[in-house]
């Protein structure tokens, strides 16, 4: 399945509950090596000998084209891939962009979940205004849609906690203001900010700029997400942003939008741009008249990556397919029915649309691909993320808990490959999501059971799932990249969804992962360093800012993202809302 094939080698790491620390590399569908890194420093020259080595594992002897190597943004991983793509200056290198992207709103989500006599006032008085109890969710510090869905959460039970804050402050002894003198303080300090207008004013302020956030990093995060895609998604947040006018909002959209440019400067951009003009959907339609796109420049561009991938100079018939192409005549003439077909198709599927599909319409049957669609080929089939990787560990820590830490890295791997291939089973056949419905749905009809989502029976712990909801995994097609985005399953189990037992953490083990990953982020927005140096031949595209890039008048390609990026991310919302229909509160 995987010679001859394009690939992207994925590389990221983890550490288990055994303490061990395993770095995994994988080629979307493939787990190539698991390497148990603990008793190694964590340094770029280690790294880059653990690239070497399953790079040409993939070449040699599996027989794969590795095309592209995606690592997390850290330090060591920026140094190991600048070092590796000077050795190997055909391979495209990229940052996992999944990893890219107010302390009252969560100091009172954690303070309500933590009172249960609060919660049960909180699900009376739902029951007494709508009939509907809702729960208080939590935010996961690596979920950007948890973060979302908590705050949306808490505005809409604005009027419910004021409600009861305002019912408790008329009784003759409080319900809530009770415990020692901190959890007395604490708690007049909670019912004021309950009572701040201003607060609920932000807090809205705040879920509107995260919303846009939250539904990129939802399409980013797919199993697989081509590098066309990441650009698009930068420009759709960036004219977003533009949009939003009032003068409270400005501050903080220009925020986002400096980080979002300052993302794009450290990337290898020339290589995104020529993916969204060989995506036949967009071709150049997203991007201004700036004169580094006309068709000479074009023509030049792709030319030069030619010749840096393929090593060697392209067909003299591939600039003329290239014109060709742009200009949609000749044997391209008909590239706009086919686009239109393709989107319907996208459209009734709910997913975007594929490239590839386009260009396979204008192949002869069991003829090699003409140049510019093995160019096309080889540029569409790379993955600017390490999902796969991520995946990997997530039924990683299921299975490597503290009554099975003795397991090695061998057989957890291949445990690990056989509930994945299991998983992908399930979702292929769509018994996935319908499980999940028939464990959390409400029951219906005449022996539907009075107790659900009934604060007076006694709740009882529902069975485990019979599948691991992970993100899909897709199956290598020969001669097709896979699809962007999957809409069979969500992308990830939220852990707030798993049991508060399953998941407990020492304060000081979570403040450890804070500390972490507020200094990856300090450390790579220190690093500024271009990818190439000046004096490298590889590029002399100059690099152009997402705001001088895009045509922001032309919403025809926002309409066909925002589509797609809408039916993903409402996939994900209704999973959230299946799942936490009245979950129970937290001990303090």
């Amino acid at each position: 399945a995987v010679y001859g094939q394009n690939a992207t080698l994925q590389a990221d790491g983890w550490t288990g509950e055994n303490h061990h620390h395993m770095i995994a590399c994988m080629i979307t569908l493939y787990t190539v090596k698991v390497h148990d890194a603990s008793a190694e420093r964590k340094t770029a020259d280690n790294l880059l000998r653990l690239l070497e080595e399953v790079f040409r594992k993939v070449q040699d002897e599996w027989g794969g084209v590795v095309v592209a190597i995606v690592t997390d943004a850290s330090g060591e991983s920026r140094k190991a891939r600048r070092d590796f793509v000077k050795k190997y200056p055909w391979v495209i290198v990229l940052d996992c962009y999944a990893h890219q992207y107010t302390d009252s709103a969560t100091d009172l989500i954690a303070w309500l979940r933590g009172k249960t006599l609060l919660l049960a006032l909180i699900r009376e008085e739902q029951l007494k205004t709508s009939g509907i109890t809702s729960a208080i969710i939590r935010a996961v510090l690596t979920r950007w849609t948890t973060h979302l869905r908590a705050y949306e959460r808490l505005l809409s039970l604005r009027n419910v906690l004021r409600s009861v804050a305002l019912t408790d402050s008329n009784r003759p002894e409080s319900q809530i203001i009770i415990g020692d003198r901190a959890a007395k303080t604490k708690a007049k300090k909670m019912l004021e900010l309950i009572d701040n207008g201003v607060f609920w004013q932000s807090l809205a302020r705040f879920v509107r700029h995260l919303r846009p956030l939250g539904v990129a990093v939802n399409v980013i995060q797919s199993s697989f997400c081509r590098v066309d895609t990441v650009l698009l998604t930068f420009g759709h947040l960036v004219a977003t942003y533009l949009d939003m006018n009032d003068p409270e909002d400005r501050p903080g959209c220009q925020a986002i939008i400096n980080s979002i440019e300052r993302r794009w400067s450290k990337a290898d951009q020339e290589i995104f741009i020529a993916a969204v003009i060989l995506n036949p959907v967009y071709q150049t339609s997203p991007f201004a008249l700036i004169p580094q796109l006309r068709l000479a420049e074009v023509v030049a561009m792709m030319t030069r990556l030619w010749r840096r991938f393929l090593k060697t100079d392209p067909p003299d018939t591939f600039a003329f397919d290239l014109l060709e192409y742009l200009g949609k005549r000749g044997d391209y003439a008909n590239l706009d029915v086919m686009c239109n077909i393709e989107k319907n198709r996208a459209d009734r599927n709910k997913t975007i649309p594929e490239p590839m599909n386009i260009f396979q319409t204008f192949l002869y049957a069991g003829k090699p691909d003409p140049p510019l669609i093995l160019f096309a080929r080889r540029l569409l089939s790379v993955s600017a993320n390490s999902a796969s990787c991520e995946r990997l560990f997530s039924i990683f820590g299921a299975t490597l808990t503290k009554l099975r830490n003795r397991l090695g890295v061998p057989l957890l791997t291949k445990l690990t490959e056989l509930k994945m291939h299991i998983r992908d089973e399930h979702i292929r056949d769509k018994t996935a999501k319908m499980r999940l419905k028939r464990r959390f749905e409400p029951p219906k009809g005449p022996g539907a059971s009075a107790g659900f989502n009934n604060p007076t029976t006694a709740p009882t712990a529902p069975p485990a799932p019979s599948v691991v909801v992970t993100p899909t995994t897709p199956v290598v097609n020969p001669g097709i990249p896979p699809p962007s985005i999957s809409i069979q399953a969500p992308d990830v189990v939220d852990p707030t969804l798993i049991p508060q037992a399953a998941q407990t953490h020492s304060s000081s083990g979570f403040r450890a992962l804070v500390e972490q990953e507020i200094t990856a982020v300090e450390l790579d927005d220190l690093d500024n360093d271009p990818l190439f140096d000046e004096q490298s031949d590889l590029t002399t595209y100059p690099l152009i800012p997402i705001s001088r890039l895009f045509d922001f008048s032309n919403k025809h390609w926002a309409a066909i993202l925002t589509t797609h990026a809408k039916h993903t991310f409402e996939e994900e919302l209704a999973l959230y809302e299946l799942l936490d229909l009245d979950a129970a509160g937290e001990d303090d």
